[in-house]
């Protein structure tokens, strides 16, 4: 299957602490084609993600957590706000 560019141009690109490492399929819905690609988060997980909810991401989950949160802040991984 075919990746479409504005799918493609994302790979290696930064969404907050998700970095999108590769394009994993496409499913179709009642509204189109939604396009699900693979993130590794600075804090080592990773995350399935469709790539139109990258914008808004921030974090694999792991900023919600109090003890990954406080390892954030100790090793100063915080997130700049625009």
């Amino acid at each position: 299957m075919k990746i479409p560019p504005y799918v493609e141009e994302k790979i290696g690109k930064k969404f907050g602490m998700l970095t999108v490492v590769s394009f994993l399929r496409r499913e179709s819905s009642h509204q189109g084609h939604r396009y699900i690609v693979t993130c590794l988060c600075d804090c080592g997980n990773e995350r399935i993600m469709r790539v139109d909810s990258l914008p808004r991401a921030k974090s694999c989950g792991c900023l919600k957590h109090p003890k990954t949160s406080s390892w954030h802040s100790k090793n100063r991984l915080h997130l700049k706000r625009s």
